[in-house]
């Protein structure tokens, strides 16, 4: 029973993704960063991650609205 309600939690979080938040992918720290900064300034809350693997853990807990790589 506990699997089924994690499942629905998890499908009602993909149906509902955050719109003002943005996760940027790349392995390049510095761009990273400054994509980050710059979305921050306007507003936006920002995740980054540096490898496809860390953004795919980054939106299994939170999906976002917006995936920048």
């Amino acid at each position: 029973m506990a699997r089924a309600v994690t499942a629905d939690r998890r499908a009602a979080q993909w149906e509902n993704p955050r719109m003002d938040e943005i996760v940027v992918v790349d392995d390049d720290a510095l761009i990273r960063e400054l994509l980050a900064e710059w979305l921050g300034e306007a507003g936006y809350r920002v995740r980054q991650a540096g490898t496809g693997g860390e953004a795919l853990q980054l939106l299994r807990g939170q999906p976002a609205g917006l995936l920048i790589t």
